[in-house]
């Protein structure tokens, strides 16, 4: 994170297009985020999860936080989701499931440093 920009935003979003058969739907139970987190004291991170089926106006959003100092440690966030969960496919759908993961870094007005990265999920 460079000292100009104390605020740092990446973003992914994938869509995986899902079928069920008539009579079937579908829910997310838990998904796994692994990384490695470097924070100077002071600077904050956060790890945002946003979930939804296409055409559903149900979403959930997770966010897992982080603050420094935090010294070169790796990550695994679990996002879990109870059977109500919102995150539920209609019956028989044709319905792409959407996951939406940000990465936000915050220094302040500082001029201290941090790295936050999201090396796999499933």
């Amino acid at each position: 994170m460079d000292a100009e920009q104390p605020r740092q935003r990446k973003n992914c979003q994938l869509a995986f297009d899902l079928r069920f058969p008539q009579g079937y739907s579908c829910t997310l139970g838990k998904v796994n985020y692994r990384g490695a987190a470097f924070l100077d004291k002071g600077v904050k991170g956060y790890v945002t999860a946003s979930y939804f089926f296409a055409g559903n106006p149900a979403q959930t959003s997770l966010t897992t936080k982080f603050k420094g100092p935090v010294q070169r440690k790796s990550y695994v966030i679990s996002d879990t989701f109870s059977l109500k969960s919102a995150v539920r496919s209609a019956c028989g759908a044709h319905a792409p499931l959407s996951i939406n993961t940000a990465i936000q870094l915050d220094a302040g007005k500082t001029k201290r440093r941090g790295e936050l990265t999201t090396d796999s999920s499933k």
